[in-house]
């Protein structure tokens, strides 16, 4: 027997809708796969469009891309659809992520229709659990809604009157932590998107001194010298992000440089071939000129003529 591997069911399942539910993002980061391959593996799955529409939903997360923001487009999914989508991920550790996933699908339902609801705590139990959500407002400057979501993220739950008893000091500890250590949402990977200009310099140049004024285009498509822009666009693609149209336009603008540079080496070399014949013509001129040989001293008489004193045939 695999040993099993375990899922902390609100770590990747939330109740959304009265319903359990996980995201593309999170199925993304337990499964270990790009985030823009989960996606094309739902939106291409072969499933009916009653199927799609019950199972999966589409939402917008605005989420911090370096120095700005962009939407970005995430599915939920209920249990049913993240069965269906999982099926094609095989081999012995998606079996067992499978496995957990599944387990914290049936834990979260279990809480939420299993059983008869437990008894609502009181007022006065949760004052508390206020009292550390008005600290953590004061302290890291949030919204109340925005606060207390974090709870009910946390907990799997629409409010906190549906925190059982033994959960309030959980949740005191869960937010009193996040007054101190400052983590109130998950740390966003940032990505390395770091290209300062050094990094567009050529191999053979002084990197420190480096102006723009070399980015010829055989300098750009040398290989010796790095390509930031497809670094660029390579390291947001391992981050999930869509930048197809971006990509076809720098490989387009970098396909015509190497036209320009192809059309500037045959435009030397017929500048070169005109220059040499060019060169041969003046040569064969300079030759004639030089065979031209005067081998009798010319007589009065003819420079009489040549000056048209004398008529050429006379005696």
């Amino acid at each position: 027997m695999n040993a099993t591997l375990s899922l902390v069911p609100q770590d990747v399942i939330s109740i959304i809708n009265n319903e359990p539910r996980t995201t593309s993002l999170k199925v993304a980061e337990v499964f270990g796969k790009l985030h823009k391959n989960v996606m094309q593996k739902i939106e291409s799955l072969d499933c009916s469009p009653e199927f799609a529409s019950a199972n999966f939903s589409a939402n917008v997360e605005n989420q911090a891309v370096g120095t700005s923001r962009r939407d970005m487009k995430y599915y939920e999914m209920t249990k049913d659809g993240f069965m269906f989508l999982v099926m094609g991920f095989t081999g012995k550790k998606a079996a067992q992520i499978k496995e957990a996933y599944i387990n914290a699908f049936n834990w979260m339902a279990a809480q939420l229709f299993g059983r008869p609801v437990a008894a609502k705590t009181t007022t006065d139990a949760r004052t508390p659990l206020r009292a550390a959500v008005s600290m953590l407002v004061g302290k890291r400057s949030l919204m109340y809604p925005d606060a207390y979501a974090l709870v009910h993220q946390r907990f799997g739950v629409e409010h906190i009157d549906q925190l059982a008893p033994e959960q309030i000091g959980q949740a005191v500890e869960y937010v009193h932590r996040l007054v101190l250590e400052g983590e109130v949402l998950p740390a966003e990977k940032k990505g390395a998107y770091h290209f300062p200009k050094e990094t567009a310099a050529p191999h053979d140049f002084e990197r420190r001194a480096f102006i723009n004024v070399n980015m010829t285009p055989d300098v750009l498509l040398d290989s010796r010298n790095r390509a930031p822009e497809l670094e660029l666009i390579e390291a947001l693609e391992r981050d999930g992000h869509d930048v197809a149209g971006a990509k076809i336009r720098i490989l387009a603008l970098r396909d015509a440089a190497a036209w320009q540079v192809k059309l500037l080496a045959m435009m030397e070399d017929v500048r070169w071939r005109l220059g040499h014949q060019a060169d041969r013509i003046r040569q064969c001129t300079d030759q004639r000129g030089m065979n031209v040989v005067f081998d009798k001293k010319p007589t009065k008489k003819m420079v009489a003529a040549a000056q048209g004193a004398l008529p050429l045939g006379s005696a």
